[in-house]
């Protein structure tokens, strides 16, 4: 079963920000949401966000990371959690 998580892009500059939305729209079904310099991706596996924020981790180095589930209801008799990940740069 695909659990749906978020992702949340939180305290990097605008160059960064360019190329983390590049790196996502090479990825499948995923959709972006823009507001300043935090982004919002929402992916439909929560294993192509856990991939992705990997990719992060080896691309920019530094980052904290916080995960947070939710109940998100049932489907096929199953339960389904959204999985929340916030995602911001360390502070050295």
């Amino acid at each position: 079963m695909k659990h749906p998580c978020i992702v949340q892009i939180r305290d990097f500059d605008k160059n960064s920000i360019e190329l983390i939305k590049r790196m996502t729209k090479k990825m499948a079904n995923t959709s972006i949401e823009e507001e300043g310099y935090n982004l919002d991706l929402f992916f439909s596996d929560v294993n192509d966000a856990r991939f992705f924020i990997s990719k992060l981790k080896k691309s920019f180095g530094g980052i904290r990371i916080k995960l947070s589930t939710k109940y998100a209801g049932l489907r096929g008799g199953k339960v389904r959690i959204l999985f929340t990940y916030s995602v911001r740069k360390s502070e050295k």
